[in-house]
């Protein structure tokens, strides 16, 4: 059974919901927390929006990550992504009589494939912008992905141990054995790289500073 997340049951899930729709002048949606053992969180065009996350992804996840991924969905639903990505994501996943009877929708949705890639990259502007740490960013995204694909041969000690190392992997053989698995998982994941790559180039760019001093500004108003 879904829970919805509320004070009385998750209170640090309504508490990072309440900050950050306030951060970014939006009505604080619904979220629900669902029972499944994969990790996943996305947006529902109900009501403005409703966020769905499962309750592996809260215990996979710190409370810095989860507040990151909160931050991508509050994002789309500020930016207006949710209801054509929903539409996207189930005509992809749909079988091929329901892609055939709803031709046009089907074909609106190959058309999307671009659009969706750019509205991942605006919900992780979001979420650097709400955190402030575009590392933490980052490494959530990856692990989210790791944790989500069940065919990567990376253990969650590897991937903590990965992200959280500073050793100079030319003198660490576990190390070295760490960066070629994700060096390598990443390799198959073009779309997660060059959202990495993005992460940290828009704090440099004059847009990204523009849009940090506004979101200071937005919590100096607030504090």
């Amino acid at each position: 059974m879904p829970a919805r997340v509320l004070n009385k049951s998750h209170p640090k899930l309504k508490a990072m919901l309440a900050e950050q729709s306030k951060l970014l002048g939006l009505a604080e949606p619904e979220m629900y927390v669902l029972e499944d053992d994969t990790p996943y969180i996305f947006s529902m065009p109900v009501k403005t929006g409703t966020i769905v996350a499962s309750d592996e992804l809260t215990r996979v996840t710190t409370d810095d990550e989860l507040a990151t991924l909160v931050a991508r969905e509050v994002g789309h639903i500020k930016s207006g992504h949710v209801r054509m990505a929903f539409v996207a994501h189930f005509m992809r996943r749909a079988n091929i009589i329901v892609k055939v009877l709803l031709f046009p929708i089907t074909f609106l949705s190959i058309v999307l494939r671009g659009w969706l890639v750019l509205i991942d990259v605006t919900a992780d502007r979001v979420a650097v912008l709400v955190t402030g740490r575009p590392a933490l960013v980052n490494e959530t995204l990856v692990k989210l992905a790791v944790t989500a694909d069940r065919t990567a041969e990376i253990s969650p000690e590897e991937l903590d141990a990965f992200l959280g190392s500073s050793t100079d992997i030319s003198t660490d053989a576990q190390q070295i054995e760490r960066h070629y698995k994700m060096g390598e998982f990443l390799s198959k994941h073009k779309a997660l790289r060059e959202r990495i790559e993005e992460v940290r180039e828009f704090p440099k760019s004059d847009e990204g500073q523009a849009a940090i001093q506004k979101m200071e500004e937005m919590r100096q108003k607030l504090a």
